[in-house]
């Protein structure tokens, strides 16, 4: 017997139970092959890209982020992140109110479950932009002896946002402390109540204000320490009034209870009569009077002598 005829018995002796084994090795290793690959399902949060907005147009009622559930290897599909998948909503050519679907597309080998949600229903509204002036509020109280003033820099800016929301705005308010000084602030958009207002840009963004202080000015009415001129036959002098109003810083003020008042008499051969001359009065630095106060002197005819 060949060896050729010895291998060929070989193979053949017992024939099925051969077969058999072959066939279950097969259908083992198909089996091991196919459960090692997993299918899972899986959410994620994708961000929602808009298309087809113009520069002149904002996108009412979109969300910022959608649900979107996939499915495929377990492998790949614990891998995955919100940027693998795109979310876009397309808007181009719409005008005004809309219901438009959502597109996912997963990566390739990845399938599609669902998108939450499928569609928006929104609306396009135009975006104006509105000039108004600036309103300064000082943030703190100032000191008692002085007045604040405020200058900005701008004084008008620029709103820009959604016609509905632009109607709103009463006012635009910036906010500096009450000191003297300068400083760079953020203006703000309020409503009739004080509300700040959102979704409304503002240029320029950032203002210079500038507080100077004076001293504050008051008023205080005092006494006048009056004295009559030394002068040849003048008989009296009497004041209009005792009293004078003054004004000026507060703390000068407070320790001033009166003023000196002098007057200047006629010069000369002086008639017999009434004179009625202004009072000089001797004030402080930085105070004036509100009022004029005036003194009548009387003079007799001059004694002839002995």
């Amino acid at each position: 017997m060949t060896v050729l005829e010895r291998l060929v018995g070989l193979a053949t002796h017992n024939w099925p139970q051969k077969l058999g084994a072959l066939l279950l090795d097969f259908v083992m290793w198909l089996f091991v092959t196919t459960s090692s690959v997993t299918t899972t399902q899986r959410s994620l949060l994708v961000p929602l890209t808009v298309q087809g907005v113009e520069q002149s147009q904002v996108a009412v009622g979109v969300p910022k982020v959608v649900e979107v559930n996939v499915s495929g290897p377990s492998s790949r599909v614990d891998r995955l992140s919100p940027d693998d998948i795109s979310a876009t909503l397309d808007l181009t050519g719409l005008s005004g109110e809309f219901q438009q679907q959502i597109n996912a597309q997963p990566p390739r080998g990845i399938q599609l479950v669902n998108v939450s949600p499928s569609d928006v229903i929104g609306f396009l509204e135009t975006v104006g932009s509105r000039h108004m002036s600036l309103s300064v509020a000082l943030d703190g109280s100032p000191p008692n002896d002085q007045l604040l003033s405020v200058t900005n820099d701008p004084t008008t800016v620029t709103l820009t946002g959604q016609q509905q929301v632009l109607q709103k705005v009463a006012r635009v308010v910036v906010v500096a402390p009450a000191k003297e000084g300068r400083v760079q602030a953020r203006p703000f958009a309020v409503d009739d109540a004080g509300v700040p207002i959102g979704n409304v840009k503002i240029d320029p963004s950032t203002v210079s204000v500038h507080v100077s202080a004076r001293p504050a000015m008051v008023s205080k009415s005092v006494g006048i320490d009056f004295t009559a001129p030394n002068a040849p036959a003048l008989q009296q002098a009497t004041l209009s009034q005792p009293n004078v109003t003054l004004v000026g810083p507060a703390g000068v003020l407070a320790g001033v209870d009166s003023v000196k008042g002098t007057v200047q008499p006629p010069t000369g051969n002086v008639s017999p009569g009434r004179y009625t001359l202004p009072v000089r009065l001797d004030l402080p630095e930085g105070v004036a009077a509100l009022t004029k106060p005036t003194a009548v002197l009387r003079y007799a005819r001059p004694s002839s002598g002995p």
